[in-house]
């Protein structure tokens, strides 16, 4: 059986990195070659409402944004405490306190590993502007305010997640002092998914063979998802999209969309973050 190392494996980026690609890689491992993009089964996400009412038994529509961040490290930990088996979980949390406290948001001895998705952020500019239906000046307004909350305005679907700034986000991980982690570029992911989507299995002690990880990445390939999308939707898309959820699935597109001052900014604003991890500025 499929079932690797038990515990919580934490799919965490930025928004708009290339996480919904990973989990569709993983749901198109777990079922040898099928994946559904509105049927996720395998993988699921930190902050999804249901997820929190499930685990505490109580509902978020029911306590103020500060009270739901403070049960979310308890959530975690009880999470942790059932796992059976490997549990992915999608995050867009950066690893901070609790607003206003001193306990981590996202316990580091409740993880069994982090895979932490990377992606340029001036690629990552265009593509969050598209899914929020923002300006890109807004867009890269938003990647640099380290107070950054999403799902603030209290979403159904999904609690407040304290996502920070794109670097405050990746700096904040890479000095968690988790179990395991594997930093994958969405770069590199593109340019060899195969290799990559070994790499994040084998954290979890999940293997299956080589035809295997080549099913799954026939399966979940951009044109795949791009068509279930236009056929069927996609649920995860917000209504205020301006474009498809998957777009593009390239690297470098924002050398054609991207003014030079837009380019500069961003630079300026994550210029450290962005050489640690090789991308040039």
């Amino acid at each position: 059986m499929d079932r690797g190392r038990p515990g919580i494996y934490l799919l965490a980026s930025y928004p708009k990195s290339g996480n919904t690609w990973v989990r569709a890689l993983l749901e198109a491992w777990y079922q040898n070659g099928a994946v559904d993009i509105n049927r996720m089964i395998h993988t699921t996400a930190i902050m999804r409402a249901q997820l929190f009412e499930d685990t505490l038994d109580v509902s978020p529509g029911e306590l103020t944004e500060a009270e739901i961040f403070r049960a979310r490290p308890a959530m975690l930990r009880s999470l942790h405490a059932e796992s059976a088996k490997a549990d992915w979980h999608k995050c867009h949390d950066a690893f901070l306190p609790v607003p206003g406290g001193t306990e981590a948001l996202i316990p580091p001895e409740s993880l069994a590993g982090v895979i932490l998705i990377v992606r340029d952020p001036r690629d990552v500019a265009p593509s969050l502007a598209a899914h929020s239906g923002l300006g890109l000046d807004d867009a890269i307004a938003r990647m640099a305010d380290a107070e950054a909350i999403l799902g603030a305005k209290r979403r159904q679907a999904q609690v407040p997640q304290l996502v920070s700034s794109w670097s405050r986000f990746y700096e904040s991980w890479l000095a968690a002092p988790v179990l395991r982690m594997e930093v994958v570029r969405y770069e590199d992911l593109l340019a060899d998914p195969r290799a990559h989507l070994r790499r994040i299995l084998a954290l979890a002690g999940l293997d299956g063979g080589e035809e295997r990880l080549a099913r799954a990445v026939e399966a979940a390939g951009f044109t795949r998802l791009r068509r279930q999308e236009a056929e069927h939707g996609f649920r995860e898309a917000l209504p205020a999209a301006s474009a498809p959820f998957f777009r593009q699935g390239r690297a470098g597109a924002w050398k054609n969309t991207l003014s030079p001052a837009q380019v500069a900014r961003l630079t300026a604003d994550h210029g450290p973050a962005m050489a640690r991890f090789g991308y040039a500025v």
